[in-house]
């Protein structure tokens, strides 16, 4: 796949903002879990369909804690897919995609991978995510102190619809600021409420 760069590897580390074109890209976030798995299942993926294999492998992920504020509307798919395209036995080597889904659209996606993500895969993940846009890698200082986020971000898009976030070496998360912003607005909430019972006695 010819890739067209108006920046240096060293870009992504080293400067704030940056865009890069790949000829055959579509937005991710905001994308019907049909369109996902059509995508994903005719390039050798599989789902995680045992309860008890869903639920080992979602404890734990930074989606969880906001469990209790998820809308009626929300699932959570968990995929896997080998590196070299070949029929996932889900098992071995390859990646994890967890996608929480909100009526039916992805919200928020993990990529986790059974190694290290590479920087040139981190690069793809993103420039997946694109749709018209693109990335500003972003410092906490960048978002306006009233905005609320429940996962914080490494970068958002400059449309601001999307964020990403590092999640150690082998794992990164991509969603929706609608989501993020909602979540924490809703754990703050019950924080709130919660708190003159928390101190009363004193």
């Amino acid at each position: 796949m010819k890739i067209t760069k108006t920046f240096t590897l060293t870009t992504l580390v080293g400067f704030s903002c940056f865009s890069f074109l790949v000829t055959k890209t579509s937005a991710r976030i905001g994308e019907s879990r049909t369109t996902i798995q059509k995508r994903l299942f005719s390039s050798g993926g599989a789902e995680f369909r045992e309860e008890s294999s869903v639920n080992n492998k979602t404890r734990g992920m930074p989606y969880a804690k906001y469990e209790e504020f998820f809308p009626k509307s929300t699932e959570i798919r968990v995929y896997h897919k080998t590196t070299d395209g070949s029929h996932s036995k889900l098992s071995g080597s390859g990646w994890e995609l967890h996608v929480l889904y909100v009526n039916g659209v992805s919200e928020l996606e993990i990529y986790k991978k059974s190694q290290k993500i590479t920087e040139f895969e981190m690069i793809y993940l993103l420039n997946f995510q694109s749709s018209a846009s693109y990335w500003k890698k972003s410092q906490e200082s960048e978002s306006p102190a009233e905005e609320p986020s429940a996962f914080g971000f490494d970068f958002i898009r400059d449309d601001e619809k999307v964020k990403a976030k590092k999640l150690g070496g082998n794992s990164f998360m991509v969603y929706s600021t609608e989501l993020d912003k909602g979540f924490a607005e809703a754990m703050l909430a019950d924080l709130k409420a919660l708190a003159p019972q928390s101190v009363e006695g004193f």
